[in-house]
């Protein structure tokens, strides 16, 4: 019975994968369409913003990996990231994720 577990488990995760990878695709599409809209970004600032988007991505992601499990470290290091680039306008963690 543990290995069909095991496979149902693992269906799981690759479909929670996928899903990831969708709506994370889906985001950058939607950014870029609003940044050509909003200031006019062309092809090559838009390629810009991904690049510097994955980036960000990637060193949060290298910051959770090395964190403990409650991710307080990375969730500190991120907010106040956050409230520098959005100023008067940031809202706190806990509204924008509920």
């Amino acid at each position: 019975m543990s290995g069909m577990l095991d496979k149902l488990h693992r269906k799981h995760q690759i479909e929670l994968e996928v899903t990831r990878h969708v709506t994370r695709q889906e985001m950058v599409d939607f950014a870029a369409i609003a940044l050509n809209d909003a200031f006019g970004f062309g092809p090559e600032r838009c390629k810009k913003f991904v690049d510097a988007l994955n980036a960000a991505v990637n060193e949060t992601a290298d910051m959770m990996d090395a964190d403990t499990k409650d991710m307080e470290y990375t969730i500190a290091k991120f907010e106040d990231r956050l409230k520098q680039v959005v100023g008067p306008y940031y809202v706190d963690r806990s509204e924008r994720y509920g």
